[in-house]
């Protein structure tokens, strides 16, 4: 798909407003489907209790995940990514949803009619651009997964540049989704997911991308998969937490990664908008004045933070971390 991309985009600076007249402003022939099956909020029902129970599923950042008119990007890793997106979708914003989905499963359509579903296969990338287009043209919320396929690996692999081409074209932005732990749930390797209760998943929604703070397609994909990149390896590998705070007096924590527990023995939940205990009162007392005063100089200057204190955790242990 990547190629025929390209090509479309040299051809676009050779023939002026061809190729994008018929991509992009040619008569709609994705039509939206005639009404959205209410079985598939069942579906998602038991599936969302399923993910919950077994693998504690969560969604980090859900107020970025906006449904006015945009683009879902998210990483391809298993047989639950559309599953857990569609659990991810309050109830209200789902007849308004789009997916570009693999050709492979076409057979669902059968099982499930009605399917919000572009197909994608090898040979259609026109089409696909073009009915993703329409829907997106009509309003509608479209899900791409930038991969193209599921990968085989469980890492990330090299992100086709169509969604960036199509979200460029249309002026649409992007919100880039990270999906992790479902690889090791149900990978594409696997007939059955594990029901295993040790093994976590989440989908952390980073911030919408514009397009219009690009100046070429190339760069919007580099940035989309940048982001993704940088939310999966984070989250999931960083020996501590990742968060996002008020600077007030007592660090109201609005998110908080899963290594909070492991840090300082308070579950992350209990920390998030002061619900327990504040990340103030986690702070080592002589400490808390003097973080205060730094933070507000580096806020005022635009720079860097970097010191060490210590924290106190639920055990009453004093502990130095280094930020």
């Amino acid at each position: 798909m990547d190629e025929l991309v390209i090509y479309l985009m040299s051809l676009e600076e050779k023939e002026g407003e061809g190729i994008d007249r018929k991509l992009f402003e040619s008569e709609i022939i994705q039509k939206p489907l005639p009404f959205f099956n209410p079985l598939y909020n069942g579906f998602i029902a038991i599936f969302s209790a399923i993910s919950k129970f077994f693998w504690h599923f969560e969604v980090k950042n859900p107020e970025n995940l906006k449904f006015d008119n945009n683009i879902i990007a998210a990483n391809h890793t298993s047989y639950l990514d559309m599953v857990w997106l569609a659990v991810s979708t309050p109830v209200k914003y789902r007849k308004f949803v789009y997916v570009a989905g693999s050709a492979d499963l076409k057979l669902l359509r059968y099982g499930f009619p009605f399917l919000p579903v572009i197909w994608v296969d090898k040979n259609n990338t026109l089409d696909v651009i073009k009915r993703s287009a329409d829907i997106l043209r009509q309003g509608y919320n479209l899900i791409i997964f930038p991969e193209g396929g599921r990968t085989s690996t469980g890492k990330m692999m090299e992100f086709k540049i169509g969604a960036a081409f199509i979200a460029k074209n249309l002026n649409k932005k992007i919100i880039p989704v990270t999906i992790n732990g479902a690889y090791d749930i149900w990978s594409r390797h696997s007939f059955l997911p594990k029901f295993n209760r040790r093994l976590k998943g989440n989908i952390v929604v980073g911030k919408a991308i514009d397009p219009l703070d690009f100046k070429s397609v190339q760069d919007l994909n580099d940035a989309l998969k940048e982001s993704e990149r940088s939310k999966s390896v984070m989250l999931s590998h960083l020996p501590g937490i990742a968060y996002r705070c008020a600077l007030d007096e007592h660090w109201t924590m609005h998110f908080i990664s899963d290594g909070c527990l492991q840090l300082t023995g308070y579950p992350s939940a209990s920390i998030l908008n002061n619900k327990e205990i504040t990340f103030n009162e986690i702070i080592a007392p002589e400490y808390r004045n003097s973080l205060h005063e730094q933070w507000e100089v580096v806020v005022h200057d635009k720079t860097f933070f970097k010191g060490e204190y210590e924290i106190i955790t639920s055990e009453g242990k004093r502990k130095w971390v280094f930020e």
